[in-house]
This record gives structure tokens, C-alpha cells and sequence, in this order.
């Protein structure tokens, strides 16, 4: 698992968005209960200026089913589909999120 981790009010600051907005959007990963009481923010989805879109889109992919600890385990560890790099990396370097998506299923 990659940190660091934000908390809620964190979060809120780094993305821009109302707590309710934060809580309530799809595409960023709530990871609650095995760190603290209250939810921690996987800080790899904020950029310095607000959400990252592309993680977001990859997050909504995934859909609401999958245990966000999962999805979060799975974007930084290398997938031999992005020739061997985490899905993250690949992210940053490529910046295609289609080939992550079609990744994340395959």
C-alpha cells in the first residue's frame, strides 16, 4: 500500500469539495475502519490542485461492489497487462486510462 493517507478534512481541503461531496463521490476511494475510526483517503488520488480524474474514472470503473482496500491494493502493485508496472505508474507515465480500465479487467 502506498501512502501517505489523508484524513476526511485532508481530503476536503486537497480536493476542493464539501465534506458531503467528498463522502459522496464515486470515484475516490474510502478506505474506514482497519486504520482509524474515522476514513483515510488513499493520498495518491489528489493532485495538488484537486482530484486526479484519471484515478477517479478508474475508481468508478471498478464500481461501488469492490472493497476499496482491494481496488487501492490493485492501482499500486504491477500488472504484467501494463508491462509490468503498477497501474499508477503507468498513469503517470502513459496516461492512458482506457488500457488501466481494460486492465483492471482482464
Amino acid at each position: 500500500m502506498v501512502g501517505p493517507f489523508f484524513t476526511r478534512r485532508e481530503a476536503v481541503h486537497r480536493s476542493g469539495l464539501s465534506p458531503q461531496e467528498l463522502l459522496g463521490h464515486p470515484g475516490i476511494l474510502h478506505l474506514g475502519g482497519t486504520v482509524a475510526v474515522q476514513e483515510v483517503y488513499a493520498g495518491f488520488q489528489f493532485a495538488p490542485d484537486g482530484l486526479r480524474e484519471d484515478i477517479a474514472t478508474v475508481v468508478q470503473a471498478y464500481g461501488s461492489a469492490t472493497d476499496p482496500w482491494e481496488v487501492c491494493a490493485w492501482l499500486t502493485r504491477p500488472n504484467e497487462a501494463l508491462g509490468g508496472k503498477s497501474p499508477l505508474a503507468f498513469l503517470d507515465e502513459d496516461g492512458r486510462v482506457g488500457r488501466v480500465i481494460a486492465a483492471s479487467r482482464g
